[in-house]
């Protein structure tokens, strides 16, 4: 421990802890025994270096098993990489690599993401009808033509639009559906359930 100086400026008597200091006199302490006012200050933690990106890794694939990656998805549908990843990844091989063939991947996984968007989002001008047909619809093998992914994403475009609330009401309807067909919750989790 440092020791430290601490003198006296005032007119009367100066107490640090036990000790008196008169005025105009210098006392030595051990910095441990100052109370935190009249100790020196300490140097500002630094900051911890920033963690490194994760993504970055996947940047280090072959072109091959980067575009293979982008098609990747989880069980409810979802991209592995999101939308803010495919941005981060054009970014940072831009400023590194600057491989063609990863810029064309990206490019491509863009684009297509944004026609199945635009798609999907048409589904929603269809009357409630044939719309509640399309989220419903199963192929024989009994998979559901929309996955839950999808389903999310339309229900985020008309969840706030008041005029399209029986469109989120069907939307609502089939997630929970399927979270009753998959043992996720039961009906007696969902008491509105079967109210018909």
């Amino acid at each position: 421990m440092s020791r430290i100086p601490i003198t006296n400026h005032g007119a009367s008597m100066m107490y640090v802890g036990a000790v008196m200091i008169p005025a105009g006199e210098t006392r030595v302490f051990e910095e441990g025994q100052l109370p935190p006012h009249l100790r020196s200050p300490k140097a500002p933690a630094a900051e911890p270096a920033p963690e490194p990106d994760d993504r970055l890794e996947i940047l280090e694939l072959s072109v091959a098993n980067f575009t293979r990656h982008l098609g990747e998805r989880d069980e409810t549908g979802a991209p592995y990489a999101s939308d803010e990843d495919l941005v981060f990844f054009r970014e940072a091989e831009a400023e590194g690599r600057d491989r063609k063939g990863i810029i064309e991947a990206l490019d491509q996984e863009t684009l297509a993401r944004a026609a199945a968007y635009e798609e999907l989002v048409a589904k929603l001008d269809q009357p409630i009808e044939d719309f509640i047909g399309e989220i419903v619809k199963r192929d024989d093998a009994g998979t559901p033509a929309l996955n839950v992914y999808q389903l999310g994403q339309l229900f985020d475009e008309v969840k706030a639009d008041t005029e399209r609330e029986e469109y989120a009401d069907a939307i609502d309807a089939e997630l929970t559906a399927r979270e009753i067909e998959n043992g996720e919750i039961t009906d007696q989790d969902n008491p509105g359930a079967g109210d018909d």
